[in-house]
C-alpha cells in the first residue's frame, strides 16, 4: 500500500495537502491566478481546475 493510500485510510493529511488547501484559499481570495495556484500546490493546472470543480469552487 502507498504512503498516499494509507494516509487516506487513515484520514491523515499527505504534505502535498496543505499546499493544495493553501492554493486554494489564495485563488478563491482572488490573491493568484488558477495557474499560480496550481503551480503553488505542485499540480498541472487542469488538475488544479478539476479540484476545484469538485469542490464546486472555480
Amino acid at each position: 500500500m502507498s504512503v498516499s493510500a494509507a494516509n487516506a485510510r487513515l484520514g491523515t493529511a499527505t504534505p502535498a495537502e496543505p499546499r493544495l488547501e493553501h492554493a486554494i484559499d489564495l485563488f478563491q481570495a482572488g490573491r493568484v491566478s488558477q495557474g499560480k495556484a496550481a503551480e503553488i500546490a505542485g499540480l498541472p493546472r487542469r488538475h488544479f481546475s478539476e479540484i476545484l470543480a469538485a469542490r464546486g469552487s472555480r
